[in-house]
């Protein structure tokens, strides 16, 4: 009676066993929200009749019996919905299902899947995938063992969608003349078979499609209405197309995405197309979106293009692609691409696919790159640079490979794994965020730029820094770089990496630049900071405080035995051990201290083995000295 049962944080349904059920129903105009189920297992049955209405998200797991009866009674799925082998739907007499994803089931009998009197709607917001099923009960069937269902319709008013047939699950749908893999559309007993609205299409994909037309008094056989060289043709609202397509843009001067002539063989692509970008372009052109759009894929070979969104979004779902967003597919493919002003929803991304292949992916300030499973940086040399006030967020991971890069000032929400690239923070001089985790491996490199110690003011940032709202895991080279003629003097101090949650593993190596005579750099990280310091030479003098004295024998107590690498903790000696040998390069010098103060801090007041400092006297540890500012990102 128009009521509202709130079940959205229930995620499992068990049922009982044997001859009793679970039943949840709702009707008279009722409601039941189910939006976080996952799974269901045992004898549990969803009914919706005289009008009610239950909502679900992603049902993937399910095996119940779902009943949906009458005008104006609907199932509805924000995404996709994937029966088990155990399960059994019936929509009948004008029930609707509704489905934001993908509609797939295992079931091989017809009288598992029953939809003959049912309104099947895709509303998703870009292409979606239709396992052909149903019972075949209705108007033209050609035998007992088709699958149909009553009426299929396609988008909504003000959501453009593209659905792709297929039959993955052997259940003897048979069409007319024997024909395999058939769908009928019975039209509820009137109304047309397949509707198709606002620009949205229906992908055949090879199954023969039957619609009941109305106007003809006939089921219209789809594929035959295809002549020698169409592509795609108007259908309803909408179209048809008998496979997905590539389309390459051929406007190099830019343009509306919307416009056909835009476009080879004058067509827009749709949700289920490729849209090709390789026009070859060096200064570059500008995509203008004025609605939400969505295809399987984007790839930019040569060009340099931007898309300006307009405050709109870009969907690519990658059913029919491996990839759902490349910037640099082939070995020769120089590639860039800025998505500003709006979102580009992408299942997955990759940026210089190829070994050879060069890449850039900008996302400007007012740019939102949604990445739903992983993004890849290079195989060839490729770049994601975020400017600040861009994001970009990844549901798996950004995983940074040989040659590729992550730079900017922006944020990125989710992991960053960087394997064997480089993360830079800045374009220039600035500070990168992440919201997730960090971890870096034996061939990645933090490479940070110093060109002052001033970070206070956000506007004039004097050196790199990551921040990391997480954990950070580190590993790989740290390469410190000097920008802008700057040099250092004994008392400099730069949290180069800020953590919100832990901070484990080392820097295999850190690289470091020449200093002036009698200076040093060491390193200290705090349960939150990594900082690098710049101080007098001091033999001993383990904890950097200016003197060698009692404190510093407690370091090299607390670290004595571990293996680091040369000269980091209290490896006095550099070689790569905290063993007895440093213990006499402390006590030899013990006593001594700096004749002036040089304003230093101590690393750590009291030394723990997890925080120890990093010696890296540069003359004492052979490590890599270059008098070098950043390369160009």
């Amino acid at each position: 009676d128009s009521g509202l049962v709130d079940l959205s944080n229930v995620a499992n349904i068990v049922g009982p066993r044997g001859g009793d059920f679970l039943e949840i129903r709702a009707d008279t105009s009722g409601v039941i929200d189910l939006t976080s189920l996952v799974t269901t297992s045992q004898n549990v049955r969803f009914v919706v009749t005289t009008g009610g209405r239950m909502l679900m998200n992603s049902p993937v797991d399910v095996n119940p019996r779902i009943v949906v009866t009458d005008l104006g009674s609907v199932f509805d799925a924000s995404g996709s919905v994937e029966l088990g082998p155990s399960s059994t739907l019936e929509v009948s007499q004008g029930g609707e299902m509704h489905v934001g994803g993908n509609f797939s089931h295992e079931q091989t009998t017809e009288a598992s899947i029953n939809l003959n009197s049912a309104i099947l709607r895709m509303d998703g917001d870009g292409a979606q995938l239709l396992e052909v099923a149903g019972e075949d009960l209705g108007v033209g069937g050609a035998t007992s063992g088709n699958f149909g269902i009553g009426q299929l319709v396609i988008g909504t008013t003000t959501q453009r969608t593209s659905v792709d047939l297929l039959d993955v699950v052997d259940n003897g749908n048979r069409g007319q003349a024997a024909e395999p893999e058939s769908l009928y559309l019975f039209g509820l007993g009137g109304p047309a078979g397949l509707r198709i609205l606002n620009n949205s299409a229906l992908v055949l994909n090879g199954i023969n499609v039957y619609a009941w037309d109305p106007l003809e008094g006939e089921q219209v056989h789809l594929n035959s209405l295809f002549g020698p060289g169409d592509l795609r043709l108007p259908y309803d609202d909408g179209f048809i197309q008998l496979v997905p397509l590539d389309f390459q843009w051929d406007n190099n001067t830019g343009g509306d995405f919307n416009i056909g002539g835009n476009w080879s063989d004058g067509l827009v692509p749709l949700g289920s197309d490729t849209a090709i970008w390789n026009l070859g372009s060096v200064a570059g052109y500008t995509v203008q979106f004025g609605t939400n759009v969505s295809t399987d894929s984007v790839i930019v070979n040569t060009d340099r293009v931007t898309f300006d969104l307009g405050g709109f979004t870009y969907t690519t779902s990658a059913l029919n692609a491996t990839t759902a967003v490349v910037v640099g597919q082939n070995a020769t493919d120089n590639a860039r691409l800025t998505i500003t002003n709006g979102t580009v929803a992408a299942r997955s991304v990759r940026v210089a696919a190829a070994a050879g292949s060069q890449g850039l992916l900008t996302v400007s300030a007012s740019g939102l790159l949604n990445v739903e499973e992983e993004a890849v940086l290079g195989g060839g040399a490729g770049t994601l640079n975020i400017e600040e006030g861009g994001v970009v967020s990844v549901g798996d991971s950004l995983i940074i490979t040989t040659a590729g890069a992550l730079t900017g000032e922006g944020l990125v929400q989710g992991t960053v794994d960087n394997q064997a690239g480089t993360v830079s923070p800045g374009d220039g001089i600035g500070v990168l965020d992440i919201e997730g985790t960090f971890q870096q491996t034996g061939a990645g490199s933090l490479q940070i730029a110093l060109a002052g110690t001033d970070n206070s003011n956000p506007s004039s940032l004097e050196y790199d820094q990551l921040r990391v709202t997480g954990d950070a895991l580190l590993g790989g080279t740290l390469d410190v770089l000097l920008d802008g003629g700057f040099s250092p003097v004994a008392g400099d101090a730069f949290d180069v990496l800020t953590v919100t949650g832990s901070m484990t593993g080392v820097f295999d190596e850190i690289a470091t630049p020449a200093l002036g005579a009698g200076l040093v750099w060491r390193a200290s990280r705090t349960a939150s900071e990594f900082t690098l310091l710049v101080v007098a030479d001091l033999t001993g003098d383990y904890n950097g405080d200016g003197s060698v004295d009692a404190a510093d024998y407690t370091v090299w107590r607390d670290s004595l035995g571990q293996t680091v690498v040369a000269g980091q903790f209290a490896d006095g000696n550099a070689d790569g051990m905290v063993n007895q040998a440093d213990y006499v390069v402390w006590s030899n010098a013990y006593g001594t201290s700096l004749a002036v103060s040089q304003g230093l801090r101590p690393l750590h007041s009291t030394p723990e083995p997890a925080s120890a400092l990093l010696l890296i006297g540069l003359a004492a540890l052979g490590l890599a000295q270059r008098g070098r500012g950043r390369s160009g990102q």
